[in-house]
């Protein structure tokens, strides 16, 4: 019965880091245009060089293909977005709360 006891103690112990990981992680990505600004060009460029694969102007507009796995976020983006249109932009919609 202490081996079990143990465990389930351990196992709690490890589950709060994984969780404020996440919350930090979060938190830095709601952040992240704003450090972006903060460094100089040259971290700027590493960053660019990291995440794009290509960027072109055409026709007055910035044109940009991601690598992996930062493409991937961006198809499940508007796929989310995509599925929240249903709801009626602008108008509170509170019948989840009913």
């Amino acid at each position: 019965m202490e081996q079990i006891r143990r465990r389930i103690r351990d196992t709690k112990v490890m589950a709060f880091p994984a969780v404020s990981q996440a919350v930090d992680l979060m938190a830095l990505a709601s952040r992240a245009a704003d450090l972006f600004l903060e460094q100089d060009g040259a971290e700027q460029r590493k960053l660019l060089h990291l995440v794009l694969q290509e960027a072109s102007w055409k026709g007055g507009e910035l044109r940009m293909c991601l690598r992996e796995p930062f493409e991937n976020l961006t198809l499940s983006n508007r796929a989310s977005h995509a599925n929240s249109t249903d709801l009626n932009e602008g108008v509170p919609n509170f019948d989840n709360w009913r």
